[in-house]
């Protein structure tokens, strides 16, 4: 499961940098096809193995398909994420609670 990680964590990289030779665009589009899919397919697996991430994996997926991987996508998902209230985040899940609550407190410490 490992290699297959790994081999699908270079797929849509291998995608973009293929959009650059305009003959291999569809090849390009097919390997990032392939990519989503792979991700999807072992997205669905981690919540099969452990159904407590399930939460996390969904939005995992859902952020992928925006295709947060440029810089301005970082930054709305980081102001829409400095909006949200600690009401709004106690209702992702305790688990996604902690661990922000944690990162916050290396955030802060960063800061000073």
């Amino acid at each position: 499961m490992e290699i297959v990680s790994i081999v699908l964590i270079f797929i849509p990289f291998t995608g973009d940098a293929a959009e650059i030779a305009v003959p291999l665009l569809q090849l390009a589009r097919a390997l990032s096809l392939l990519g989503v899919a792979g991700n999807v397919g072992i997205g669905i697996f981690d919540i099969v193995e452990d159904p407590s991430s399930a939460p996390m994996e969904i939005l995992g997926l859902l952020l992928s398909v925006f295709d947060i991987r440029n810089p301005a996508g970082f930054a709305k998902m980081g102001a829409a994420r400095r909006g949200m209230k600690a009401d709004d985040v106690a209702k992702i899940g305790t688990l996604f609670k902690s661990n922000s609550d944690k990162l916050e407190s290396v955030v802060r410490s960063c800061l000073r």
